[in-house]
C-alpha cells in the first residue's frame, strides 16, 4: 500500500520553515505528565500543516531510563476512515516503524473492521513496541504481524495514533491503554513515565522570501518524507506561492480512485486524499477539503480554485 494517502498542501502567502538545528543538536527528552496520551493535537494546535480532518495523540518515553521496557497497546478499533500507528526515533523525528489499521490483526475472536464489514463496534486488538531481537515466546498474547520494532540506536521512542474522520474525540472508543512489557520476562509493568515528544513542540523557523513566490506558474513538488514525523504511509505534494488580494490561483489534477467499502481498503492504491491550505507564518492550516468533499468523476480532471474572501470579484469566481 504504497500510496496509502495523498496531500495537497498549498502554503500561501510566505514561507516558514520548521527549525532544526544545522549540527543535529536534538534537545534532550524533557518529562511531561502521567497522562499516558494526553493532549488531542489538531490543526488547531499542532504546526506541520496538518489536515483539519485528523487528529493526532502522541506518548513518548526515555529508552535510556527504561533500558528493558517495551509496550504493550490494548485498544477497540475506532470508528474512522483511517487510522494508524506510527513508530518515531523521537530525537530526530525519524519514523522507524508503524501500523496501517488494515494491517493491525484482531484479538482472538474478533474481527478488523477495516478489513471486514460488520455491526460490532467493539473489536479488540493488541500490538506490541519492541527492542529489536526480543523473544515473542515470552509474551502473551503476541502476534508477530502485530508488532512494531526499535534498536539499539534510539534513546527516547514516541508512538503516534493518528485517525482521519473519526466519530466523536476518539473515534467513538477509549483510547488504547499503554503498559510497560520487561523485555527479559515478558512480565507485564507500568508504563513507563511520558516525556515530552518533540513532535508536540516543533518551532516555526524565521520567514525567508523566495524569488519564485512570484512566479505565476508554481510546481507541485513530492515532500521527501524527511524528519518531521511524517505518517509512515503518507505522500505529501507541496506547494507555495504569494497570493495577493486581486489574484486567483488554479490547479487541476487527476484524483487518485478511493476504495467505496472496507473490503476494497487493503488493495486500494490511496484511502484518503485531501487539499490543505496553510499559512507559512506559522505552519497552521486553516483550510482543509477531503476528497468526498468535491464533485468529480473517477478518471477525470478537477480544476480547484483559491481566491481570498476580500477578492472583488469572489462572486464572479463562484
Amino acid at each position: 500500500m504504497r500510496e496509502l494517502f495523498k496531500y495537497l498542501v498549498l502554503s500561501v502567502l510566505a514561507l516558514n520553515v520548521i527549525s532544526c538545528d544545522d549540527n543535529d543538536n536534538y534537545p534532550t527528552p524533557s518529562d511531561g505528565d502521567n497522562d499516558i496520551w494526553g493532549t488531542t493535537y489538531s490543526h488547531s494546535n499542532l504546526g506541520a500543516y496538518p489536515d483539519i480532518y485528523s487528529k493526532y495523540w502522541v506518548y513518548a518515553y526515555d529508552i535510556s531510563k527504561n533500558p528493558n521496557i517495551g509496550l504493550r497497546i490494548t485498544g477497540v478499533y475506532p470508528q474512522a476512515r483511517f487510522f494508524s500507528f506510527s513508530v518515531y526515533n523521537d530525537l530526530k523525528g525519524e519514523v522507524i516503524d508503524g501500523l496501517d489499521d488494515v494491517n493491525v490483526s484482531p484479538d482472538d475472536g474478533y474481527v478488523n473492521p477495516y478489513n471486514t464489514t460488520t455491526n460490532s463496534t467493539d473489536n479488540k486488538f493488541t500490538i506490541y513496541l519492541l527492542k529489536e531481537g526480543t523473544n515473542l515466546s515470552l509474551l502473551p498474547n503476541v502476534k508477530e504481524e502485530n508488532v512494531c520494532y526499535f534498536n539499539d540506536d534510539v534513546v527516547c521512542v514516541s508512538i503516534c495514533l493518528r485517525q482521519y474522520l473519526g466519530e466523536g474525540e476518539y473515534g467513538g472508543v477509549e483510547l488504547p491503554t499503554i503498559e510497560g512489557v520487561n523485555l527479559t520476562t515478558g512480565t507485564i509493568v507500568d508504563a513507563p513515565k511520558a516525556v515530552t515528544s518533540k513532535a508536540t513542540i516543533m518551532k516555526d523557523g524565521n520567514f525567508v522570501p523566495l524569488e519564485s513566490d512570484q512566479l505565476t506558474e508554481v510546481p507541485f513538488l513530492l515532500s521527501p518524507r524527511g524528519d518531521y514525523f511524517p505518517n509512515n504511509s503518507t505522500d505529501y505534494l507541496y506547494c507555495r506561492t504569494q497570493l495577493t488580494t486581486d489574484q486567483v490561483l488554479t490547479f487541476s489534477f487527476i484524483p487518485a480512485p478511493i476504495p467505496t467499502c472496507v473490503e476494497e481498503y487493503q488493495s486500494a492504491k490511496t484511502r484518503y486524499w485531501s487539499i490543505c491550505i496553510g499559512s507559512v507564518m506559522n505552519t497552521y492550516s486553516y483550510c482543509s477539503f477531503y476528497d468526498r468533499m468535491l464533485e468529480y468523476k473517477d478518471g477525470e480532471k478537477i480544476t480547484v480554485a483559491v481566491i481570498s474572501v476580500n477578492n472583488a470579484k469572489l462572486a464572479d469566481v463562484k
